[in-house]
């Protein structure tokens, strides 16, 4: 059976303009990065971040933690894998996992929130692969 945990370790939110509202027209730019910090035959762990700014300069937005997968290690690959045009598997379920703290952190700071299916079809930015410390 699978298994997702997703830590959040940091969030950062800062309000660029006091002129805008919640209801503004507005583009996201996502910049994003997993690295895979350590692995075993059945668990993985990995850190993310996923920075948020918007178009017209309204608001940034910054989260970052820690995702551990336990699960087979094809289940485990399938999420890891990397389609062309589109992040992995993996990157969704912790932006799904995420979305409604990023929802109540915009809410509250009356700036545009992104939606709940923003990066299906952004790249991930910054993708980087720590050496695998395969353990028994």
């Amino acid at each position: 059976m699978m298994e997702i945990i997703v830590l959040l370790t940091s969030i950062q939110a800062t309000r660029l303009s006091e002129e805008t509202d919640e209801d503004a027209d507005v583009v996201f730019e996502v910049d994003a990065s997993l690295s895979e910090t350590r692995r075993s035959s059945d668990k993985m762990n990995i850190r993310f971040k996923i920075d948020l700014e918007t178009q017209p300069q309204i608001a940034k937005v910054s989260l970052s933690g820690l995702t551990t997968i336990q699960g087979e290690a094809d289940e485990v690959e399938r999420l890891i894998h990397v389609q062309e045009r589109k992040p992995p598997k993996i990157f969704m379920k912790i932006y799904h996992r995420l979305y409604p703290t990023l929802y109540l952190l915009c809410c509250a700071l009356k700036i545009p929130c992104p939606g709940p299916k923003l990066l299906v079809n952004t790249n991930i930015v910054e993708a980087q692969e720590v050496p695998q410390n395969v353990e028994s």
